[in-house]
């Protein structure tokens, strides 16, 4: 117990000297002259026009790889999945990365399943990605999905519109 009050005290006055000298910092920089440095960076378009810029580039980047299969690098897995007790099925399972000079990038995965299927596009611009598109199928049911991204990859938009057989929903998020 001897030791523990020295100790206590010891840190005690290491805090409040830190504080101190805490303050003291504090003071001068506050009496320095204010130096700033503006950055310009390029204004974030809004919704809409981003929305607009995001079809054109989607119909570009189409466009550049249309036919062009000596920049893309393809996949294949097979895998299997089992459907009845004992019964398995082996399905194709598809991927493509196309790469052009111009910065745009296209990610293309086909996936497959017993009675269910999934397509998904990923299209980037400069390392960067600007649209997601899905397609689910399955028994009757669908699924779209479209992801918009901002021009630094945050995500700006989602909408989904799905299909359970009986209606249409479609909604936006």
């Amino acid at each position: 117990m001897k030791n523990y009050v020295p100790v206590f005290m010891i840190a005690l006055l290491m805090v409040t000297s830190c504080a101190e000298k805490k303050e003291e910092v504090k003071s001068t920089t506050e009496t320095s002259p204010k130096q700033e440095t503006v950055i310009a960076e390029p204004v974030e378009p809004d919704s809409l026009t981003r929305l607009q810029q995001i079809k054109s580039m989607v119909q570009e980047c189409d466009n550049v790889f249309k036919g062009k299969k000596s920049s893309c690098i393809d996949g294949k897995k097979t895998v299997s999945e089992e459907v009845n007790e004992g019964e398995a099925f082996s399905f194709d399972q598809t991927a493509t990365k196309c790469k052009d000079v111009s910065g745009y990038e296209l990610h293309t995965a086909y996936f497959n399943g017993h009675e269910w299927s999934n397509t998904v596009k990923i299209y980037l611009k400069n390392g960067i990605p600007f649209f997601v598109f899905s397609e689910t199928y399955s028994e009757g049911f669908a699924t779209e999905s479209r992801y918009y991204f901002k021009t630094k990859g945050e995500l700006l938009s989602v909408l989904v519109r799905e299909n359970d057989g009986l209606k249409d929903c479609t909604r936006n998020q």
